[in-house]
């Protein structure tokens, strides 16, 4: 029995880890269905080099995307690339989605192949199995195309900044979003390209070199860049669909782009990596209650100290009124109270001992605050920067908003933890300009 190719060992793997143990076979609508949940999108990305790239998917893609332009010497090939013949990608895609294009088998019914494209020249059935291209479109291609895997590739934290001359690949591509199969050893990668209308998908496979796209043709790594924020929208209506923002990476390009050595002095008190505006005011509102109760025991402590030196200056001097009317202010009538002298100079050891512990601390407390409170306009000012970077990107016009908004906005919401969509920023905006106040709930 003939070995199996690599690409299907590598698929196996990865079925069964998957959870499937029944042989492949292929299914193209399946894979015009998952390829339809991609469409009626906008997929926007904000890269570390400062590069905000929107990204739409047209039913005409699908036919490049999952290689079929490979089997040049099919009956579709030659109507799709050939002007002379009314068929194009999209009708080849509709076709495959309502079943009338299978692997193995077209609809001649419904589908009319001119009569000069049926002769022997070429393949009436779908794909020639045996041919190596072909296996690895097969092997490669169509088992892992799933709405979820594109998803994946979208959500990962870098992406590849491409540069076809110095590629070992002819792939047409500006950038590759890519994921690390484990079952495979491989990256699972997607490439997008750019023309007049904006970036469309090129290409979509499971490399057969490892990290094929993570080097040049000259050995060297390419250049990989942080993806800062994605936001998916609804095409038609605007509805937020899935939105990320990596804050950390918009954190550490601000940090390279500005000296701010007020955060890196924050980040090492609190020993915390996001460390916000909102976190701070919060800390300081915490450390104000501290030091106000602090005060007050303190306070109170003080008093305990200063009665039992009076109650230490009446044993001295029983004769002397001084210490007993200032006794009587705490109800303390010192002459016929039995005053014990050890127990007095005892209570008042622990007294002074715990004013000692509690006027550090307070002191500690305050000295916080004042730390805090020098560095946090440098915060705020960081922390309107990154969120304007952000939504800048996503949100049409939003560059005009007032910084005033902004100024609000970091001050009042714990932003970095509730990852607010664009279409939810747009509503605080909106509620902040009748309102003249951002509106929390």
């Amino acid at each position: 029995m003939a070995k199996k190719k690599k690409g299907y060992q590598e698929f196996r793997k990865y079925q069964i880890a998957n959870g499937s143990t029944e042989e492949y076979t292929v299914n193209l609508k399946k894979c015009a269905e998952e390829f339809a949940k991609l469409l009626g999108k906008k997929y926007h990305f904000l890269l570390s080099n400062g590069q905000s790239i929107i990204l739409k998917f047209e039913e005409g893609n699908f036919y490049h995307l999952l290689g079929f332009h490979k089997f040049t010497n099919t009956i579709f090939f030659q109507m799709i690339e050939q002007d002379a013949y009314d068929y194009n990608a999209t009708n080849f895609y509709n076709d495959v989605l309502d079943e009338k294009i299978k692997f193995d088998w077209w609809d001649d019914k419904e589908i009319s192949v001119p009569p000069q494209l049926m002769n022997a020249e070429y393949y009436k059935n779908f794909i020639d199995q045996k041919d190596d291209i072909a296996k690895n479109v097969i092997y490669r291609r169509f088992p892992y195309f799933t709405y979820d895997n594109v998803i994946s590739m979208f959500n990962n934290k870098v992406v590849i900044d491409h540069d076809s001359s110095q590629s070992e690949s002819d792939v047409r591509a500006d950038k590759i979003f890519f994921v690390f199969l484990a079952e495979t050893n491989r990256n699972l990668n997607f490439g997008v390209d750019f023309n007049y209308d904006g970036y469309f998908p090129t290409t979509f496979f499971l490399e057969n070199k490892k990290d094929w796209f993570k080097y040049k043709k000259d050995g060297k790594k390419s250049d990989i860049l942080d993806i800062l924020g994605i936001y998916v929208e609804d095409a038609e209506c605007g509805k937020s669909i899935l939105f990320h923002v990596n804050w950390r990476c918009v954190r550490e390009k601000f940090l390279a782009e500005h000296d701010s050595g007020s955060y890196i002095d924050m980040k090492k008190m609190f020993n915390k990596e996001d460390v916000t505006s909102y976190y701070m005011k919060r800390q300081i509102e915490d450390l104000y209650e501290i030091t106000s109760k602090l005060d007050r025991e303190i306070d109170e402590l003080n008093e305990k100290v200063k009665v039992c030196e009076l109650k230490l200056m009446y044993l001295e001097n029983p004769s002397n009124e001084e210490p007993i009317l200032e006794l009587m202010n705490w109800e303390i009538d010192a002459e016929n109270e039995n005053i014990i002298e050890s127990e007095v100079i005892e209570e008042k050891k622990e007294l002074l001992k715990e004013l000692s512990f509690k006027s550090k601390l307070c002191k500690k407390h305050k000295k916080k605050i004042g730390k805090i409170e020098g560095a946090l306009p440098d915060i705020q000012q960081m922390d309107k920067i990154m969120l304007q970077e952000v939504y800048n990107s996503f949100i049409d016009n939003s560059i005009f908003w007032p910084i005033v908004f902004w100024d609000e906005l970091i001050n009042k919401i714990d932003w970095i933890k509730l990852d607010i969509d664009p279409v939810r920023m747009k509503g605080l905006y909106k509620g902040w300009r009748s309102n003249n106040s951002i509106q929390v709930g």
